[in-house]
């Protein structure tokens, strides 16, 4: 456990061999593009919220016998 944690630092998210540099600098570029696509893509969304009733006018009635 210790030694995984030693070749890595920040949690694994800056390794010190180059190849998992390498490799994971690869991942974040391709998150960011997906990232980048699905907030592109959020704006041509539209969302159809129903609209609550329109509010009813209370009409005064008479007394019934």
């Amino acid at each position: 456990s210790q030694e995984v944690q030693s070749n890595h630092c920040l949690n694994g998210y800056c390794p010190k061999n180059c190849v998992s540099s390498y490799k994971l600098g690869k991942k974040v570029v391709e998150r960011l593009n997906e990232a980048t696509d699905m907030l592109s893509k959020a704006g041509k969304i539209q969302i159809a919220i129903e609209q609550p009733p329109k509010p009813v006018d209370e009409m005064p009635c008479g007394e019934t016998i």
